[in-house]
Order: C-alpha cells, then sequence, then structure tokens
C-alpha cells in the first residue's frame, strides 16, 4: 500500500526552524500571551524566525489589532514575510472582520457605540485610504448591510451627491422612501460637515437654498 504523499519540505514547519521558546509558549494559556507571542504562534508555521517577525510587526503597527488590519504591502515592508505567512495573515484579518461583524449585529449597534467603534476600527482602522460608509440597520437598530459609498486619499474621503434614486437604480440602496430621505440626510450633512459648516439636526445639513 503507497504511502500518501508529503507536503513539499519547503512548506513543512520543523522544529530547527522555530525558536525553542515557541514551544514554551504552546503550553501556556494563550490568554497569558502578550501581542508578539501570539502573532508569532500563528507565524511559526511559514516564518524561520516568526518570534523576530512578530515582534517588527507589533511594534511598527502599534499592537496586535494594528498589525493583523495593515495591507499586505505594508507588512511585507515592516517584516518581508513570505506570501504564505501574508496570506495567513489575510486570513486573520477577514476572521477578525467577520467576528466584529458578528457582535455588531448581535445587539443594537446605534445604542452600543462601543460596539459600533470596535467595528470601526476591525475593518477601517489601517485601510491605507480613507472610506465613507454607510451602515444600513433593520428596525432594531441590527447591522444588516456595510457599504463603502467613496472611497479617497489618506486624510479625507469626498462624497457628492448623486441622488438616492440614482444609487438606488445602482443597486446600493433599496428603493424604499424611508431609506432613500436616510442617505440623502446622510450625505447632506457629509457634505455639510465637510464644508465647514455649524450642524445641530438633519435640517442643518440641506443644501442652503432647498426646500
Amino acid at each position: 500500500m503507497s504511502r500518501p504523499a508529503s507536503a513539499p519540505r519547503a512548506l513543512r514547519p520543523t522544529a530547527e526552524a522555530r525558536p525553542r521558546s515557541l514551544k514554551a509558549d504552546v503550553v501556556r494559556p494563550l490568554s497569558a500571551l502578550d501581542d508578539a507571542a501570539l502573532l508569532a504562534l500563528w507565524l511559526r508555521r511559514w516564518e524561520p524566525d516568526p518570534e523576530g517577525a512578530a515582534a517588527r510587526l507589533v511594534a511598527r503597527f502599534d499592537g496586535l489589532g494594528g498589525a493583523v488590519g495593515a495591507d499586505r504591502p505594508a507588512l511585507a515592508r515592516a517584516a518581508a514575510l513570505s506570501k504564505a505567512a501574508l496570506e495567513d495573515v489575510a486570513l486573520l484579518r477577514e476572521l477578525a472582520a467577520r467576528l466584529a461583524r458578528a457582535a455588531a449585529a448581535r445587539r443594537p449597534v446605534i445604542s452600543a457605540w462601543s460596539a459600533l467603534q470596535a467595528y470601526a476600527r476591525t475593518v477601517q482602522a489601517n485601510a491605507p485610504r480613507e472610506q465613507f460608509r454607510v451602515l444600513f440597520l433593520d428596525h432594531r437598530n441590527h447591522l444588516m448591510v456595510d457599504e463603502i459609498l467613496a472611497e479617497g486619499s489618506v486624510s479625507h474621503a469626498p462624497v457628492f451627491s448623486a441622488g438616492p434614486a440614482r444609487v438606488a437604480a445602482r443597486g446600493r440602496v433599496p428603493d424604499i422612501p424611508e431609506t432613500q430621505r436616510y442617505v440623502r440626510a446622510v450625505i447632506d450633512c457629509y457634505l455639510a460637515l465637510s464644508a465647514g459648516r455649524r450642524v445641530a439636526s438633519a435640517r442643518d445639513c440641506r443644501p442652503r437654498g432647498a426646500g
């Protein structure tokens, strides 16, 4: 009976390729590990020096959240990670985003400000460009859709009001009057704040001269 083919040697983690301290970390509770040690455990399958790479990433991006949220070019520049390791970090980033999205959807997003902040940090904190997002909520304020309406530069994301009907025709906003009024108000307020106007209520967001 033939033996199943094994993975290529270059892709198999070896004891020689891992720092000895990682073996001790494995038997300790994961909650006792600091950010660098925890990230090193995630990278050890592909990196010959996972502890060194993890330490550089945590230092460069100010913590585990920043390291996991960074894009691939930034990760490669900071620690020269292999392609396989970059794929692993991308997987971890997507898992974290989905967990945050699920947590936000299980309770009111607007009334739970801390949950909304945690979700926003996960999906956008380390994005290379600013993003203008609209979160669609159900009648219980649970997150249904997170739509990126615009991406800008490193400092701002411009938004131009094309009218909710036109946006709805492109399949981005449901063709529901209440939803269209909400989207119109959000865009008007964003444009008003971007122009430096003082806004105390949704009425202050309307374009000057509008009834």
